[in-house]
């Protein structure tokens, strides 16, 4: 009798952070396990260059996509830049109806490891530390809302601003965040059927009541609360209006329409800021890496050497 074919097990989250070379640093977050110890061994008392890689990168992933789904872009920036020490923020649909303080006690982690390499300005002392280099990749609404609550708690506890070579990669997003979009969105990371229902009749619920709360008081809601955040070229420490920003989105995204992408990104040319664009056409949400891969990297690694400043010639 022939033997069955073994089946092919699913690793769990652990083997599959240590599979992809990365340690936990907090729920939802994860460090390259190369700078775990000592974190990052940089260049940065070496003299920049237009080639110089960074010394981290930062992705927030989108909206319940899992370490699997990031860690394909992981290897990507592995094999771009080696040196790099990597950060992954996943984006879980609970993290944004928690309480502030426990929004606060997830992100802290992430917090204490980009302060370990300078990304965040040090209150206790008011000598300038060398320049870090940082590049920091948003995927989705879902990723852009996390980045903005790291800002929010830094920005509380740490003010102020850093030395930096920075670029931004922003990929499909921003959209306007209708109650469809919102849905599927949310959807993604909760499979079960029941809790997927009470999710859609509580969205459901806090739309409508958001969309009077606007009509009456003019509050904007969370995704209006996103674009205006990321349309300040200074809502993280290491970014300001000379950081050049990549928005990535394509004209088959049925989440994120791209006329919403494009009009955002007039706003920030209207406002002087330095932007890219990378305009696909048949590509699905956050799909754009697997259907052009070259086309994707080189995208990324141009807008990294747009970062480059020379000093001496300043």
């Amino acid at each position: 009798m022939d033997t069955p074919p073994a089946q092919k097990t699913r690793l769990s989250l652990a083997e599959q952070v240590k599979e992809a070379g990365f340690v936990s640093i907090g729920k939802g977050a994860f460090l390259s396990a190369a700078h775990k110890d000592g974190m990052v061994r940089s260049n940065r008392d070496a003299r920049d260059s237009i080639d110089a890689p960074p010394d981290v990168i930062i992705m927030f992933g989108w909206m319940g996509g899992t370490f699997r789904h990031l860690s394909h872009y992981a290897k990507g920036y592995a094999e771009l830049y080696p040196q790099a020490a990597q950060v992954v923020v996943l984006s879980e649909p609970r993290n944004f109806f928690s309480r502030k303080s426990t929004q606060d006690k997830a992100l802290q982690p992430i917090m204490d490891t980009l302060g370990a390499v300078g990304c965040i300005p040090d209150t206790r002392t008011s000598t300038r530390s060398s320049q870090v280099k940082i590049l920091t990749h948003m995927f989705s609404n879902g990723g852009g809302l996390q980045s903005t609550m790291l800002a929010d708690l830094i920005r509380r506890r740490s003010p102020g601003s850093v030395s930096a070579r920075s670029a931004l990669v922003h990929d499909s997003m921003p959209g306007v965040g209708n109650l469809r979009t919102t849905l599927r969105a949310f959807a993604v990371g909760v499979p079960s059927l029941p809790a997927r229902l009470f999710l859609y009749a509580f969205l459901s619920v806090m739309h409508f009541l958001g969309g009077i709360i606007r009509f009456l008081f003019g509050i904007p809601n969370i995704i209006e609360r996103l674009r205006s955040k990321i349309e300040d070229p200074s809502f993280l420490p290491w970014v300001n209006k000379d950081t050049p920003r990549l928005y990535v989105y394509s004209k088959a995204d049925g989440m994120v329409m791209w006329e919403e992408v494009r009009d955002h990104v007039q706003r920030l040319r209207n406002k002087g800021m330095d932007v890219k664009e990378e305009l696909y056409v048949e590509s699905g949400h956050v799909a754009h890496m697997p259907k052009d891969r070259a086309r994707y990297w080189n995208a990324v690694a141009d807008v990294w050497k747009a970062s480059y400043r020379d000093e001496s010639s300043a």
